[in-house]
């Protein structure tokens, strides 16, 4: 009888220490607390989308459309923002990249035209006449030429990169708009490209093709300079799958005219007769 007074006051005590716990709230281990990152903080690190080449023609080209009216501080303040990053695009077209040696060509011309607008900037006054027309064959701006072109051998090759430059930008840039949209853009306002039109070396123009080509045309405004002719279109490869290929023709002679329109034969793109691939 005793013994079962015990066992029954055990069971009771058992019994109460199990109320007690269930009563309490389970502790849990503490829950491991990630950070999220703020909001709109740039990255230390910004990963280039896209072609760098282009980008880096696109930003020369916007730097020198907005020096031509450029009059205030702020204006040449923007000015100097796109060049610094046509800049630092050209300095980011890898090596690997086909057009890493245009780049690297383009970098000097973009570093002068932007020495030139920090001191116009530092300056702070109105754009001078030799601003806006331009005092030698390109004025440090590649994408826009002022007055006539330089006998120097150094200039030529210079303009020339740049026209071809600004040829492959354009077929890159209708490239990258039929990725998107299934279809080339006729126009530049459509292709939502920053390239000038007109400059004083050269007219800048892109067009569709009823074959489903899209090209890039640099009309020479000046004596002395060639003229080109881009095209850009779809081929099947081994797989079948379309895959684009491009090619730039200019003229073997200096001219006003540009190529006529290059064409597919077997899978390639040949110039026409009078002109010669880039």
């Amino acid at each position: 009888m005793k013994i079962f007074w015990i066992h029954a006051s055990l069971v009771a005590i058992v019994m109460a220490l199990a109320a007690c716990s269930t009563s309490r709230p389970t502790s849990s281990p503490p829950e491991l607390v990630i950070e999220s990152p703020i909001v709109g903080s740039p990255s230390p690190t910004p990963t280039v989308t896209g072609d760098p080449f282009v980008k880096g023609v696109d930003k020369a080209a916007s730097a020198t459309s907005l020096a031509q009216s450029a009059q205030t501080p702020e204006d040449w303040n923007l000015v100097l923002t796109q060049w610094q990053r046509a800049i630092a695009f050209m300095k980011a077209v890898p090596t690997s990249s086909p057009n890493h040696a245009a780049a690297q060509k383009l970098l000097p011309s973009y570093q002068q035209a932007l020495a030139r607008v920090q001191q116009q900037a530092k300056r702070g006054g109105t754009q001078t006449a030799v601003a806006a027309k331009g005092g030698s064959a390109e004025d440090g701006t590649p994408l826009i030429a002022g007055g006539q072109p330089s006998a120097n051998p150094d200039t030529a090759k210079d303009t020339a990169t740049t026209a071809i430059a600004t040829v492959k930008a354009l077929l890159q840039q209708q490239t990258e708009f039929f990725a998107k949209q299934k279809r080339y853009a006729p126009t530049l306002a459509e292709l939502g490209s920053s390239i000038p039109a007109d400059t004083p070396n050269y007219a800048y123009s892109t067009d569709v093709l009823p074959s489903k080509q899209a090209i890039a045309i640099a009309t020479a405004k000046q004596d002395g300079l060639p003229s080109y002719a881009g095209v850009t279109l779809l081929v099947k490869d081994d797989k079948n799958n379309d895959t684009p290929i491009t090619t730039i023709c200019v003229t073997s002679k200096p001219s006003k005219t540009p190529p006529a329109i290059p064409q597919l034969v077997d899978k390639d793109i040949q110039c026409p007769s009078g002109a010669t691939k880039v």
